[in-house]
């Protein structure tokens, strides 16, 4: 009987350290070279995507008003996109609508852009306003100017691969994949975001400090970024989030997992985008993401700061100064209004010395880019500069 018992007792406890390791295993993350295969799996099945997401600028409790900005509400931007993952190009047709209480809080502003970059060279097609609270004789929605310059004007907007992790927001060619390649990742264990069990990661470029929350049941796809300089503040980092995943067809009848809701936070200011339409592994083409002078209507300026080259599309000079000077009588228009609002005292406005309204140059680095993450579509902008360059 008692060697019986010395037996059952042995079996017992045999059992018991199995039960405990067994949920050791289990409770463990995924290993380094586990995570490694799976980013690199669906890195390398998705070359290249197209469709259509929808995005707002909104602000949170920390943003300032700066006296004498004008202040865009209700900010929200209808995105057609392109892009090739492998090559770096992307090309975005925007059309942005957007409020100025002190002119209309009823009537919004739309205005329209093209924005392309081929890898080598950036282009930004503005168009007059589509639609304006002013009255004026400005045919709406017409090409005004193509810039082709050094700036890669895609390069602020929250385009959805940076959710992905396939290509990071601000550092050009890195990646969630090409970091594991070079051997940058170290696990640090797990940590629940929204409920879900995420792995969770760390990785330093050299140039930022990025840390990362991958879900498992979603082809370890960033749930959680954060990332920021490295002994930066933490008003210097930025926060991505996906709120929603979904699968959609990768091209051969392969479903892939890929943020459908996701929000990009910083201190002052929030950027919540939701796919609307995405067709994933589409061919592309280089000349897809150019914008060609011939193929503008005569009369639009086309100033190509690379060459130091400015010039009208099909010689018609007199086009183009018949249009600026529609414009020009449209901005009289928009100063009365200004001018009369700040009377009311509905404004503050520093002096600048020039007898014009706030003239201030935004500024463009990769962090206040989050502010211009429409790309063009800005909440905080410097008075009519911002109004006369981009949305006449």
């Amino acid at each position: 009987m008692l060697a019986y018992d010395i037996r059952r007792f042995r079996t017992a406890g045999v059992f018991l350290v199995f039960v405990i390791q067994h949920t050791l295993l289990c409770a463990a993350p995924p290993d380094l070279n586990t995570v490694r295969a799976a980013v690199s799996f669906y890195h390398d099945s998705i070359r290249s995507m197209e469709g259509r997401f929808e995005s707002r600028i909104v602000p949170t409790e920390k943003w300032v008003h700066r006296p004498g900005s004008l202040v865009m509400e209700d900010c929200r931007a209808f995105i057609e996109f392109r892009a090739d993952i492998v090559h770096g190009w992307t090309r975005f047709d925007e059309t942005e609508s957007f409020t100025y209480s002190w002119l209309s809080k009823t009537e919004p502003m739309v205005s329209h852009s093209i924005s392309c970059f081929d890898g080598d060279r950036p282009y930004n097609l503005t168009h007059t306003l589509v639609k304006s609270p002013i009255p004026a004789r400005v045919p709406p929605g017409v090409p005004v100017m193509l810039g082709i310059s050094g700036t890669d004007q895609t390069a602020p907007v929250f385009g959805p691969w940076y959710f992905a992790g396939l290509r990071f927001h601000s550092e050009p060619g890195q990646s969630l994949a090409s970091c594991f390649q070079r051997n940058l990742v170290s696990i640090d264990g797990e940590e629940a975001v929204d409920g879900v069990n995420c792995v969770m990661i760390s990785a330093n470029t050299g140039f930022l400090d990025y840390k990362m929350w991958l879900d498992p049941n979603h082809d370890y796809l960033p749930r959680k970024q954060t990332y920021g300089p490295q002994g930066g503040t933490p008003g210097e980092y930025r926060t991505l989030v996906v709120l929603e995943f979904e699968q959609f067809d990768d091209g051969s009848g392969n479903l892939r997992w890929f943020p459908k809701k996701a929000v990009a936070r910083a201190e002052q200011m929030e950027y919540p985008i939701e796919i609307v339409e995405l067709r994933l592994n589409v061919e592309c083409r280089k000349e897809e993401f150019r914008i060609d002078p011939e193929s503008l209507p005569p009369g639009v300026e086309v100033v190509d700061d690379l060459k130091g080259i400015r010039s009208v599309t099909g010689g018609r000079d007199d086009l183009y100064k018949e249009l600026k000077g529609l414009r020009d009588e449209q901005d009289g228009i928009m100063e009365a209004k200004l001018a009369a609002s700040r009377s009311a005292d509905t404004m503050a406005t520093p002096s600048t010395g020039d007898g014009n309204p706030v003239r201030v140059e935004p500024r463009s680095d990769n962090w206040t880019a989050f502010f211009l993450a429409t790309a063009g579509c800005v909440f905080v902008v410097a008075g009519l500069i911002y109004w006369k360059t981009r949305t006449r």
